[in-house]
Order: C-alpha cells, then sequence, then structure tokens
C-alpha cells in the first residue's frame, strides 16, 4: 500500500479547477508514487551550509559586469540547450557540472512538456550547490499554486555532491545528458575524459555540451588570456571541431551551433559554441552497477504539477463513494435556527478514498469540496470533534449529488 502525502494550506481557494481528462489519473498516481519511492530509497544525506551573499542584480546583471547581450548569454544557453531537447521518447535527464542550477531554473515547465520526468543534477562544487538549491527552493515555494494547477506530470529534482568523471549509478538509464560550460574549468585532458566517460559509460542518446569560442574574445573585448580566471582553456571553432572529431565515434554523430552572434562579427560564429551529440541507433542509457566515486545527495525537489487535479480527483471520488452509502434520514438533520442540514465531517467522507491513495488533509477536503460545489453544499464544524465537515441542504438527495458531480466532471 503506497501512500502520498500532498499538504495545501489554502485560504482561498479562488478557481474551480476543470477536470482535465488529458492526463490518466492512474498514471498521474503512478508517477507521484514512483517519485515518493526514490525518495524513501534515497533521502537527502548531507545538509549544505547556507551559500555566500552574491553581488546585488539589476533587471538581471550583475553591475559591475559588461553587458553584450540581452538577454544574458547564460539565458541563451538555457534556452538552445532546451531547444535541442527531444520533444518525446526521454525521461531521465542529468545535468553533470550543474553549478547553480541555472538551467534547472530556467523553465521546468519545458522539462515537464518534453517528457521529462526525472532530473539528475552532478556537480563537485558544494558552494556552487548551496546556492542553486536555495533559488530553485525559492522558485518552486513562489510559483507552488500555478504549477500545482497545470496539468502535466511531475518533474522530481534530484541534487547530489560528487564529481561526473566519476559516475555512480545513479546516473543510469539516462536517456539525455548536459554539461554547459563544463569542460573549461578543467584540464583539458580531464574535459576529454568527461566526454568519453558521458559517451561510453553512461550512455545517453543524446548528450549536450557547450563551451566559450575562443574566437569571440577579441568581440567581447577579454583582455585576460582567457574570460574568466578558471579556465584552463578555451577552444577555437577550429580546435573544438578537431576535439569532437578525434573522440566522438560511432555509434555517435555530432553538429556545432553557436549562440551570443553580434551584428557584424557573424563570421566568427557566436560566444558560446554548442556540440549535439548523438546516438545513431537511438539506444538511450545504460545500468551502471559500478561504483566509481562517492555522491552525496544534497537536494531533493519535485514539480508537482497536476496536484491540485490529482487532489480533486481523490476527494471528489471518495465524496461521490460516500453519497452512494449515505441514508439521507431526515432524523440526523440538524439545524441553524434557519435552514436544516446534514453535517458531515470530512473525515467520513476521506475514508471513502481508494488504494493506494493518497492522504489528504480533512480542511483541505473541505475547501474543495465547498468551492466545487458551493450551490449545493458548505463549511460546517462538527461540533463533538471540532474538526472540518461540510453542510448537505435538507433539499438535497443522493441523484442531486451525483448529478452535480456529472455536470462538474463530465
Amino acid at each position: 500500500l503506497y501512500f502520498f502525502k500532498i499538504r495545501l494550506h489554502i485560504d482561498h481557494w479562488e478557481k474551480k479547477w476543470s477536470w482535465d481528462t488529458a492526463i490518466d489519473l492512474n498514471d498521474l498516481l503512478k508517477s507521484y508514487v514512483r517519485i515518493e519511492q526514490r525518495q524513501r530509497d534515497e533521502p537527502v544525506a548531507l545538509h549544505l551550509p547556507p551559500p555566500p551573499e552574491k553581488s546585488p542584480i539589476v533587471d538581471g546583471f550583475r553591475p559591475h559586469k559588461q553587458q553584450f547581450f540581452f538577454p544574458p548569454l547564460q539565458q541563451k544557453r538555457n534556452e538552445r540547450a532546451y531547444d535541442l531537447l527531444p520533444t518525446n521518447g526521454c525521461e531521465k535527464l542529468a545535468i553533470l557540472g550543474c553549478g547553480e542550477l541555472s538551467f534547472e531554473r530556467y523553465a521546468p515547465e519545458q522539462l515537464a512538456d518534453n517528457g521529462i520526468r526525472h532530473v539528475v543534477s552532478v556537480d563537485i562544487e558544494g558552494m556552487a550547490l548551496s546556492s542553486g538549491i536555495e533559488s530553485l527552493s525559492r522558485y518552486l515555494s513562489y510559483h507552488g499554486s500555478e504549477i500545482m494547477a497545470k496539468c502535466r506530470k511531475p518533474v522530481h529534482f534530484e541534487i547530489y555532491k560528487g564529481d561526473a568523471l566519476t559516475p555512480s549509478p545513479v546516473l543510469s538509464n539516462v536517456d539525455v545528458a548536459i554539461s554547459l560550460e563544463v569542460i573549461e574549468h578543467m584540464p583539458l585532458a580531464q574535459a576529454t575524459e568527461l566526454l568519453k566517460c558521458v559517451l561510453y559509460k553512461v550512455r545517453p542518446k543524446l548528450f549536450i555540451i557547450s563551451t566559450p569560442n575562443f574566437d569571440y574574445n577579441k568581440v567581447l573585448n577579454v583582455q585576460t588570456p582567457f574570460r574568466h580566471d578558471e579556465h584552463h582553456f578555451e577552444f577555437t571553432r577550429i580546435q573544438f571541431k578537431e576535439w569532437l572529431s578525434a573522440n566522438v565515434v560511432a555509434p555517435y554523430k555530432y553538429e556545432i551551433s553557436f549562440v551570443g552572434i553580434l551584428n557584424g562579427h557573424e563570421h566568427l560564429g557566436g560566444a558560446t559554441q554548442f556540440a549535439r551529440i548523438w546516438r545513431e541507433d537511438g539506444i538511450s542509457g545504460c545500468v551502471i552497477t559500478e561504483v566509481e566515486g562517492t555522491y552525496q545527495k544534497v537536494g531533493d525537489f519535485v514539480y508537482r504539477t497536476s496536484s491540485f487535479r490529482l487532489l480533486e480527483a481523490v476527494v471528489v471520488g471518495a465524496f461521490r463513494s460516500f453519497i452512494e452509502d449515505f441514508p439521507f434520514d431526515p432524523q440526523h438533520l440538524t439545524s441553524d435556527c434557519i435552514l436544516r442540514f446534514w453535517r458531515i465531517p470530512t473525515r467520513r467522507i476521506l475514508e471513502c478514498r481508494p488504494n493506494p491513495t493518497i492522504e489528504v488533509d480533512e480542511y483541505d477536503a473541505m475547501v474543495l469540496l465547498t468551492a466545487l460545489f458551493d450551490r449545493l453544499c458548505g463549511t460546517s464544524v462538527d461540533p463533538v470533534t471540532r474538526n472540518p465537515a461540510i453542510s448537505l441542504p435538507e433539499r438535497a438527495d443522493r441523484q442531486t449529488v451525483i448529478d452535480a458531480i456529472a455536470r462538474m466532471f463530465s
């Protein structure tokens, strides 16, 4: 018996969520059950210290840095990476060298649209991960109600502190891998090792990789050997192509593209060069059994799409099952001096949930039912237990309630 708990602290249920049948409820429930199973099997093992404060950001920019691109180059890279993702047939995504989770935070809705259900993010730098976890948590919290109202399957984000050069079983069955602006932060020999590790150990059907284009540095007025002090190298366009040609072999092929192109400098490509590396045979991922390195789970988040719909289905389904057997006995009517009604604790309604089930807060169930069926029932309180309840008016009967449910969710 599986239990997945959704707790909604609702002050106002202002919208009557329509019952969208585009997603099968059984599939939706199974998606949440799989996520819960992973969370039970591997909880967060390491809690990182809070990140240090950053310099202020004004309109998306750090004021001490000269800006050449709008939107910023980092956003352009995220957009290109999303554009390169398959629109179907890929469920598990690995982001190797995830840093501050910029890609994960950019547009998780698009991941859900593309069929991505599971994202594993890996980086070796604890401070970057801590900052990214804080930002992702804030994003999901701020957009919580909006996300839960979207009709999509959920996306599970697992974040690990570890070295992408030493894969572990958490990278099993990866369909797509992404490394944005990562390879230049390591010696060239290690960058080559990472490329081979991904292609021939992790074995995704698609690997998306980006790195600075050294040819563009003069356009960006770079006065130092490389764009960043931490860079070990930066490829020219020719060097990048030669590196890929030397290391990408069958069944993989590759193609190169550019982002960050300024007028008058198109002949130099763009500020960032991308490689899209794919398997011609379409085979995706493998099971990794050998543990080469230690991965510690430091974050776990769920993009809880369709939570409202799932909650609706569970509560309304329980309500209908309850009504089927409710006697509508006039002797059990109560009165508030004006109206006569049946008072029904939501606990009794929720006892009619099917199995496997979702644990639902009694107050949330009361708010949901009275919002959906405001012309039929109202909020109430059990006078003995003081627990949430709904009130059905004396004029209601079994068929009236069943018809109301059918009209709402036909």
